[in-house]
Formats: C-alpha cells, sequence, structure tokens
C-alpha cells in the first residue's frame, strides 16, 4: 500500500467535504476512519476552515504529513451525502487508492442544480422573505424580481474569483439599489421588505451553524473562526447596502 497516496487520497475527501460546508469535526473523523480502515497505526488530522493538516503512520514505516490550503467553502447537501457515502463504503471494502479517485473525480464533477432552478431558487427565496417579513404581494414580487439580478451579480462575481468578501458586497448593493430603482420608478414598493427579501440570500447562515455546532464538539478555535467569519461577512452585507442606499437618501 502506498501510505503516501493513500494519505492524499484522504485529504482530497478531507477537503472535498469541507469545500461542501461539512463541520470540522465531520471532516477530522471522515479522514481518521478512512485512514485506519487500511490499517493506520497513528492518525492525527487537524482541521480549520482553510486548512488540512494530517499525518498518519502505517506499521513499520516512517510518519507521513501533508497540508492542504482550503481557499473557498460553498454549500452543497448532495455532495455531501455522496461524500459522506463513499466514505462509508472505503471503511467497509477498502477499495485500491486509485478506485477511490475515481469515485471521488464524480463526485466532485457533478453538478447537481442547473442555473435554472438556481435561479428560480434565488426568486422563490427573495419573494418568500419579503412577504414572510410583512411585505405586500407588490413588495414579494419585487423583491423576486431584484432577487433574479441578484443571482446573476453573485454569480458573476465569483465566477470572476473574486474574495467571498467583495461577492456579498455586490450582491448587498445590488438588492438595495434594485429596491431603490423600482421604487423610483414608482412601484410602490417598501424599499425595507425588498431589501430585507434578498439580504436573506446572502446571510452566512451556515457558517454560524458550523461555528456553533464546532463549538458544542470541542472543536473551539475552529468553531470562534466560524462566528468570526460569519459576523464579519454580516457586517460586509450590511455596509453594501447601507452605501447604497445612504446615496439614494434614505440612510
Amino acid at each position: 500500500m502506498d501510505t503516501v497516496l493513500l494519505l492524499q487520497n484522504a485529504m482530497d475527501v478531507g477537503e472535498a467535504l469541507l469545500k461542501s460546508g461539512a463541520e470540522v469535526y465531520r471532516v477530522e473523523d471522515s479522514m481518521d476512519r478512512v485512514l485506519r480502515a487500511y490499517g493506520a497505526q497513528r492518525v492525527d488530522v487537524f482541521t480549520i476552515p482553510s486548512l488540512i493538516v494530517a499525518s498518519v503512520q502505517m506499521a513499520g514505516e516512517r510518519q507521513v504529513t501533508q497540508t492542504r490550503r482550503i481557499l473557498r467553502t460553498a454549500t452543497d447537501f448532495t455532495a455531501l451525502t455522496r461524500l459522506n457515502a463513499l466514505c462509508r463504503d472505503i471503511c467497509r471494502e477498502t477499495p485500491a487508492p486509485e478506485e477511490i479517485g475515481r469515485r471521488l473525480e464524480e463526485i466532485v464533477a457533478a453538478k447537481p442544480y442547473s442555473r435554472g432552478v438556481l435561479l428560480a431558487a434565488y426568486v422563490l427565496v427573495a419573494f418568500s422573505f419579503a412577504c414572510f417579513f410583512g411585505g405586500s404581494w407588490l413588495d414579494s414580487l419585487a423583491s423576486g424580481a431584484v432577487g433574479g439580478i441578484l443571482f446573476w451579480v453573485v454569480r458573476g462575481l465569483r465566477g470572476l474569483k473574486v474574495s467571498e468578501v467583495f461577492a456579498l458586497l455586490g450582491g448587498a448593493a445590488t438588492a438595495a439599489a434594485g429596491a431603490l430603482l423600482l421604487a423610483g420608478m414608482g412601484l410602490g414598493v417598501q424599499l425595507d421588505k425588498v431589501v430585507i427579501g434578498n439580504i436573506m440570500l446572502l446571510i452566512p447562515g451556515l457558517e454560524l451553524t458550523n461555528g456553533m455546532r464546532d463549538l458544542f464538539s470541542g472543536d473551539v478555535l475552529a468553531g470562534l473562526l466560524h462566528i468570526g467569519e460569519a459576523i464579519f461577512l454580516a457586517m460586509v452585507i450590511a455596509l453594501g447596502a447601507a452605501y447604497i442606499l445612504s446615496l439614494g437618501g434614505v440612510a
């Protein structure tokens, strides 16, 4: 068994989990189980939201260590489900490292949702939140229309590989500008309802949730990093929307 290749595959699985929105303890536990399934005598995995460090020692061999820098994460529950299933299959069947790599590539390359589905989701969520927070049907329809524009703006910024900070800043500015534009056209929409309906699409709720789960599971450092990132991104979103609204004489 090639220990270097085995550890590399485990790192690939851990990276895919983390990039798909998995909690830190899930990443560490999955990598530990995968490596021990192949007879590892000692496994040490340290994970924070932007880094994975793992060491493994097989019987009669020297310890091997690898690190992996994580630059961008997203939320993909379909990928998480398939990756969890892959980890269980690996522990049960212990396939060759090449087979692990092949199956992992299939999961990472899969695109569960088309652009049309994602666009419809943006519109529906923006419409629903505007309605939930007390907006009229006109407010909700306006919020849904701005949500469609917001989808293309955020998608375009992320496609340019800009920092997530600037992607969310641009998204928040788009939400506020769209609301101001519709109000300026005399449609009679309530600005706050349209803005909040779209801002909810940008709120980093998963970061905050994962941070709390990491704290309760004992990963204090990772939990604080997740929570700190969520708070910072929320401030960025608020800043982007408030700046545009202030230009429109609202805030």
